[in-house]
């Protein structure tokens, strides 16, 4: 009888260990040379990451991290778009 292959759950957690590890060699997202090329869903994927290998505290800090960027990107937007309608 052949061998059976492992579980999922235990490969798609050692791939879900190694791309948080490639994530975290990233290094700053809101780095001023990088910030504007990160897409939204990688700055996502990095805060969720964490939660897939039940790091918790990872997480929350994480997902803080994005909530305050987004913040400040549409604080940014907004100001912008106040000084184009004064413009007008």
């Amino acid at each position: 009888m052949p061998a059976r292959p492992p579980p999922s759950s235990v490969v798609t957690h050692a791939v879900l260990h190694s791309w948080c590890t490639r994530a975290r060699r990233l290094g700053d997202l809101d780095a001023p040379q990088t910030a504007p090329l990160v897409p939204f869903a990688l700055r996502w994927l990095r805060a969720d990451l964490p939660a897939r290998l039940d790091m918790v505290a990872d997480t929350i800090d994480a997902l803080y991290r994005l909530l305050q960027y987004c913040k400040t990107q549409l604080q940014a937007g907004e100001s912008c778009a106040l000084v184009i309608a004064d413009e007008e």
